[in-house]
């Protein structure tokens, strides 16, 4: 009987990221076409981050994420009366995302 293993796996490496996700995300001085937006850093040392605005019900991975240097921004052009979605994370640092 042979008890080999049916696969072997070598050289895993798992790095993990101290690059967490944003939090208290809020939305502020909503008007019919656009609001503001803040939210909080996970980490103190964090310096970049994307967001995507899209309408409710739709996939944010068919939006282009716009770059942000701050924790705060202002959304414009929007529909009146139409729900909106707002996502944002951080950057990494090596390419990554949160």
């Amino acid at each position: 009987m042979n008890n080999d293993p049916a696969a072997v796996l070598d050289s895993i490496q798992i790095t993990v990221s101290d690059c967490g996700r944003p939090y208290g995300l809020e939305a502020s001085n909503l008007t019919a076409t656009s609001f503001d937006v803040t939210f909080s850093p996970a980490v103190p040392t964090d310096m970049a981050w994307e967001y995507v605005v899209c309408a409710a019900g739709a996939n944010p991975d068919n939006e282009t994420p716009t770059s942000l240097s701050d924790t705060a921004f202002t959304v414009t052009g929007l529909t009146a009366n139409t729900l909106y979605n707002v996502y944002v994370r951080t950057s990494c640092d090596g390419g990554g995302y949160s």
